[in-house]
Order: structure tokens, then C-alpha cells, then sequence
């Protein structure tokens, strides 16, 4: 009866044997075949991240060398159109491209010639022959004085050379239009193949796992991982747009033959780029067949004690085994590792004792099992777990490190699971709603925390290598901004830098400030018998006179040429404001003394006090410039307060 029972017993188990081993094949290979694209999709979304970000800081720095430039090409065109000699020529030119840092500047007429030109080759060019140079074109017949061309990658029409060229329009009688060339290479490595390449550069896979980023119009590979193929041949497709349409169709993620293997490949497109990533399918054969290995096993061994249980249930002492069961789960609910599952009497519970030991085994080095994992995946990840039913709280290892805590304070904040729930929460509190990081021990982390009936589990993230690597990238944009504000020879603010900060000043406080307009009288002369050298230090010398005079908050600049600017925040009363002027020049004349007896240099200041009627940039800029003309015609070396009785 016995054995007739058991082999019964046994046709069943085999059974379920077959049918669970069948079921758990199906879903195995479901999964991990779902897990592999959705693993790839995680990638390629980071990378359309990044991307993003990437692609949204070389604009910006794109846009402020555009500005740049453009500012260099309005100060050329001032320095040529404000010579009241109009002797320039070929080879002022090849100095002023030199001191502005260009690779050459036109002069160009209202007919579209070339009449002057630091190229000496590029004198009698004319416009119209050169589809290229069409915009230009139209930029001389444009009524706008502020018009203005931009134009990348067109080639020299003297020496097919990859340039970059800006038109501003001229202020002159004489001649139209003002053009530079700027070498392509200063904006070559912010194109987006460069950004491609350097982003694919920097992420690290295996050789089983690749990302690419492919033309959406030449079906080139424009970034790859470095430890991958450098192409991407699928089985069947030869033609680019058939490869084209191939990979847009990869969207929802599949199986296909890549250079000559199985991948499964998903992609998605992202502006003129299709950008995804391939998995090798023989890694994920092996794992699905590796897993099947140890399901099978397991199931074996499940049946089997299972069987052995069935077969010793009919034994004596059962109940007693069973009270012994019972008492050491107990104990070892309530925290007690020292207890062992055994049994009096030779049964079938020996199986469950082994198996509650094992169950025991896993409560004790859970904390190993959980920093083994944890460490394979990233050491910026922390796990915790606390259950309260049996009063014990697990971590990874690294725990302690990503907090920052002492030895002392985590011995206090582990030792209990409402212990460690408390401080979670605490923290939680300090959270910034706006950069999504709590901020503590000079550190930056993020948690995920999961509260049910019983525990209270989750994750936390060390980000402070990311939120100090964010930070850096800040400050950066931040001296880039500062430094294209800044005059290249004097180190105070050109002319950008003084109107934005001028506004911006005037926007929170309208109705107070003073702007001084400054003019060098008879600075040319130092040029024309010295040198622009020399020229130079004197307006390194008067702008530090400028800087000593007045206050670090007070706005002092640069405009062009011998003109600088100073915007004092506060509106000064008449008597304080001519002592500050009298300093001032008393000041000038004697670091620029020499340049006074030898070439009658002096200064001529244009004063304007903000008031109800001038409260705008361009307002205070016109009355103050009118000052200075009034400061000019009384004989120079001296000042002029435009008072606000006077009209616009």
C-alpha cells in the first residue's frame, strides 16, 4: 500500500515537475527577453538625456561666441568709422585684425567690392560674383542700420578655406558694409557630431552591450561606443533608406541580425538623429538558460522534500516535532540566532528543520547578500530594510559612508527599525523641493522609502559627486558669460556688460544714479606719433584710474576706442558730486601727465543724474554724451552736469 501510494505520488510530482518547469520556461524567456530591451531603453533614455543637456550648453556657448564675434565686428566698424581722418587702408586693417583677433576683415562698398582689405588677395572682389556671399549682398541694400549676418561654414571666395563670416552695416558715407572671417575650427568642437562623439566616448559597456546615434539624412554613424563594432550591418539591408526606415521601426524594441548575431535592438529619434542601442541575445539565452538549470534543480529538490514529508507524515511523534518547530521560530522571530531546527525522532520534519535553519542562515548574513548586490550595481546605492515583526533593521555596507555619519550616531540610528524610520524622515524633511537632493554632512543624497503594515524598506542614493560636478559645470558658464562681458584690453565692462547691468540697475531702483560719459581729447595724437601700443597703456592706466576713483559696485566700462562709461548707483548731491569729479581728473592728469605736456591730452566728462523724466539706459546714454559735447566746447579738460532743467 506504502509503496503503491508513493509511486502515485510520484507519477503526480514528475507531472508537476514537467508542467511548472514548462511554465517557468515561458515566463523566464518572456521576461528576461522584455528586461533586455527595457534594460536597453533605460540606456538609450540617459543618453537622450545627456544628449539634451549637452545639446542645450553648446547652444548657449554657440550663441555667447556668436556675440562675441559680433561685438568685434561693431567695435571694427566703430574704429573705422569714427577716423575723422578716413586714412585707413590694407595694412591699418592687418593691425586692427591682429588687435581684435580675426582671420580678416573686409571694407566693402555699396556697389559689393571689395575696396579695402588686411587679405591684400581679397581687394576687388566683388559680392555679386559669389552665390555665397549673396546674403552680404542684401545686408548693403538693407535700410536698418542694425541688420547684421552670421553665416557658418561657406568657404572663402579667395582660398576655399571653411570659414565663418560677419556682416554688420557701416555708419559711413563711405564705404557700406563691414565683414570678418572667423576660422570654423573656434566653433567646430560645439557641433553636434563632436558632442556625439565625445558623449558615446564617455560611456563604458561591455562588449555585448552597444549605443550608437545614426544620421537621420546620410544613414552615417555618427557615435558609437568605443568597445563595440564601428557599424552596424543588418542582415538583408543594403540600401540607406531601407536602413534608415529599418531602424525607425525599432521603436518598440526586437530581435534582429546585426553584424552577423542575434541583438535585441530598440531605438528612438531624437531631432535629425536616431539614437538606440543592442544587446547581444546568446548573453541572454545563456542567463535564461542558466536560470532554467537552477529552477530545475530547485524544483527537484521542492518535490523531493516535499515527497519526503508526505512519506514520514504518517509517522509517530509528529505533533512533538512539530512544538519544537514552533517553540524555535518563535525565538528566532524575536531576534535569537543562537537557536537550531531539529528534530527528536528521525521524521520528515528533519527536511523542514534544514530548511528553517537555511531560512535562519538568511536573516544573519542578509546584510553580506544586500552589500554583494548592491556593490555589483552601483556603490552610490544603499539598501535598507526594516521588520518590525521580528525587531531587526538590514543595510548594505555602504550605508554609514553615503549618510556621513559617525560610528557613534549610526550605532544609535541602526539599532532599532522606529530608530532608523525616525531619522529617514527626519532627513526627508530637509529636501529640496527644487533640486530633488537632501543636503546634510556636506553631502547630497536622494532617498526612496516604502512604509506597509509591517516594514519600512528602500533605497538611498549618494549624488554628491553629480551635484558638485552640476555646481562646477555653473560656475563655468558663469566665467564665460563674465569674460564675454568684459573688455579684452582694459578688464572693465564693454559695451554689452554696461548696458545689461546699467538696465538691470535701473530696473530695481528707477529713480536714483548718475552716468558719467568719459572722452580722451586729442588721444589720437598718442597713436599717430607712439603707437597703438602705447595707446593701449594709456587706457590700461586710465581705466585704472577709473577703478580706484569709484566704488567696486559702481558700474565702470569701456565703449569703443577712447570712450568709457561709469553709472553710480545712487543719485549724489551737486557739491559732492563736483569734489568727486575734481579728485577724479586732479587724479588723471597725474598718472597721464606726461601724455598732457607732450600731446595736450586731457579728459571730458558728460555728467547726467537719473530723475523723473531720464530713467532709461538710452536716455541717460543721450543726455550724458550731450553733456560731454557741452564739456568739449567749454574747452576740454573739464566736466559738464547736465542739469534736469535742461531739455531732452
Amino acid at each position: 500500500m506504502e509503496k503503491l501510494l508513493l509511486k502515485k505520488i510520484g507519477l503526480i510530482f514528475v507531472s508537476l515537475l514537467v508542467i511548472i518547469f514548462t511554465i517557468f520556461a515561458i515566463i523566464i524567456f518572456s521576461v528576461e527577453r522584455k528586461n533586455s530591451i527595457h534594460s536597453v531603453n533605460d540606456m538609450i533614455e540617459q543618453v537622450e538625456v545627456t544628449y539634451n543637456k549637452n545639446k542645450q550648453v553648446t547652444e548657449e556657448t554657440i550663441e555667447l561666441l556668436e556675440d562675441d564675434y559680433l561685438n568685434r565686428a561693431y567695435a571694427i566698424e566703430f574704429m573705422l568709422s569714427d577716423n575723422p581722418q578716413k586714412n585707413y587702408n590694407n595694412e591699418s586693417l592687418k593691425y586692427i585684425k591682429k588687435f581684435m583677433e580675426v582671420e580678416f576683415i573686409n571694407v566693402i562698398n555699396s556697389k559689393g567690392n571689395v575696396v579695402f582689405s588686411s587679405y591684400e588677395n581679397n581687394v576687388g572682389l566683388s559680392l555679386k560674383e559669389y552665390e555665397e556671399s549673396e546674403k552680404f549682398y542684401r545686408l548693403i541694400a538693407s535700410d536698418n542700420p542694425e541688420d547684421h549676418v552670421i553665416h557658418f561654414e561657406e568657404k572663402s571666395t579667395a582660398n576655399e578655406k571653411s570659414r565663418i563670416y560677419i556682416g554688420v552695416k557701416s555708419q559711413s558715407e563711405d564705404y557700406a558694409l563691414v565683414q570678418i572671417g572667423v576660422k570654423s575650427s573656434l566653433f567646430d568642437k560645439f557641433t553636434r557630431k563632436t558632442m556625439l562623439n565625445n558623449l558615446f566616448d564617455s560611456i563604458p559597456t561591455t562588449y555585448e552591450v552597444a549605443l550608437f546615434a545614426v544620421n537621420k539624412e546620410s544613414g552615417e554613424i555618427e557615435g558609437i561606443t568605443r568597445n563595440n563594432e564601428s557599424s552596424i550591418n543588418i542582415e538583408g539591408i543594403t540600401e540607406k533608406e531601407a536602413f534608415l526606415n529599418a531602424l525607425k521601426s525599432y521603436e518598440e524594441g526586437t530581435l534582429v541580425n546585426i553584424n552577423g548575431t542575434k541583438k535585441f535592438i530598440k531605438t528612438i529619434e531624437v531631432d535629425d538623429v536616431i539614437i538606440g542601442g543592442y544587446l547581444e541575445a546568446r548573453s541572454v539565452y545563456k542567463a535564461v538558460i542558466l536560470e532554467l538549470i537552477f529552477i530545475f534543480f530547485g524544483i527537484v529538490i521542492m518535490l523531493f522534500t516535499i515527497l519526503v514529508i508526505v512519506q514520514y507524515s504518517i509517522k509517530k511523534y509528529i505533533l512533538q516535532d512539530l512544538e519544537n518547530i514552533e517553540k524555535n521560530v518563535k525565538e528566532l522571530i524575536n531576534g535569537n540566532y543562537d537557536v537550531t531546527f531539529q528534530t527528536n525522532y528521525d521524521t520528515e520534519f528533519g527536511a523542514i528543520s534544514k530548511v528553517l535553519n537555511d531560512w535562519k542562515k538568511s536573516y544573519r548574513y542578509k546584510t553580506e547578500r544586500m552589500t554583494r548586490i548592491i556593490s555589483c550595481i552601483n556603490s552610490h546605492i544603499g539598501v535598507f530594510e526594516c521588520l518590525y515583526p521580528i525587531n531587526q533593521t538590514f543595510f548594505s555596507g555602504n550605508m554609514q559612508t553615503i549618510l556621513g555619519v559617525s560610528t557613534e550616531e549610526w550605532h544609535h540610528i541602526s539599532k532599532t527599525p522606529y530608530e532608523f524610520e525616525n531619522y529617514i524622515n527626519g532627513c526627508l524633511g530637509l529636501l529640496d523641493e527644487e533640486e530633488g537632493v537632501i543636503s546634510f554632512n556636506h553631502r547630497y543624497i536622494s532617498i526612496v522609502s516604502f512604509r506597509e503594515k509591517d516594514e519600512f524598506y528602500g533605497m538611498i542614493i549618494d549624488r554628491t559627486g553629480e551635484m558638485k560636478e552640476k555646481e562646477k559645470i555653473q560656475h563655468e558658464l558663469h566665467e564665460i558669460q563674465v569674460e564675454s562681458e568684459t573688455d579684452g584690453l582694459t578688464r572693465v565692462l564693454n559695451r554689452t556688460g554696461v548696458e545689461k547691468r546699467v538696465k538691470n540697475v535701473l530696473c530695481m531702483e528707477p529713480k536714483s544714479g548718475v552716468m558719467l560719459i568719459f572722452d580722451l581729447d586729442n588721444f589720437k595724437s598718442i597713436n599717430d606719433n607712439r603707437g597703438h601700443l602705447e595707446g593701449d597703456e594709456v587706457l590700461k592706466k586710465f581705466s585704472l584710474c577709473l577703478k580706484r576713483e569709484f566704488r567696486t559696485n559702481d558700474i565702470v566700462g569701456r565703449i569703443g576706442g577712447d570712450e568709457f562709461i561709469v553709472f553710480v548707483h545712487e543719485t549724489l548731491e551737486e557739491e559732492c558730486l563736483v569734489r568727486k569729479l575734481d579728485s577724479l581728473l586732479t587724479d588723471i592728469r597725474d598718472t597721464l601727465g606726461e601724455y598732457y605736456k607732450i600731446y595736450s591730452l586731457s579728459t571730458s566728462i558728460g555728467v547726467v543724474l537719473v530723475d523723473e523724466r531720464i530713467h532709461s539706459y538710452k536716455q541717460l546714454y543721450q543726455e550724458a554724451d550731450e553733456a560731454l559735447y557741452h564739456a568739449k566746447a567749454l574747452g576740454k579738460d573739464q566736466f559738464y552736469i547736465k542739469s534736469k532743467n535742461e531739455g531732452i
